[in-house]
């Protein structure tokens, strides 16, 4: 069994899941890339678990928030970070600081990143 955490990175933007999968593999963590909230949520049921999910809010198809709700339906539903612009609809706005699921916001520096990931894994292994 390997020893690095497993991310489930979902943004519709190939550069964002680019940049973003170059900064967690250097960090040591496995990545597992999907192109929209519907893939992210096959993968759930395909891949391996993952110990945590990266998720962009606006997606086509489902949103992040659709994939944090299919993944609370598994008997060990994965931690997650949303990440959102900050220009956002109102409503949507109010459903991500509604949701115990922590968010970051476009664009954030990778060390916030890396810190809320360490942070997250942390205390799931608790």
């Amino acid at each position: 069994m390997n020893s690095q955490p497993r991310i489930l990175l979902a943004d519709d933007d190939p550069a964002i899941r680019k940049f973003l999968s170059q900064i967690l593999r250097k960090a040591g963590y496995q990545v597992v890339m999907a192109s929209d909230g519907l893939e992210a949520i096959e993968l759930l049921k395909t891949e391996p678990r993952p110990d945590l999910l990266l998720l962009d809010v606006m997606m086509p198809e489902s949103t992040g928030l659709d994939v944090v709700a299919k993944s609370n339906e598994l008997p060990q539903p994965v931690p997650a970070i949303l990440m959102s612009a900050i220009d956002l609809p109102p409503v949507q706005r109010m459903v991500l600081l509604a949701s115990p699921t922590p968010y970051l916001i476009k664009p954030f520096k990778p060390n916030e990143l890396l810190s809320k990931i360490e942070s997250i894994l942390a205390s799931a292994s608790i």
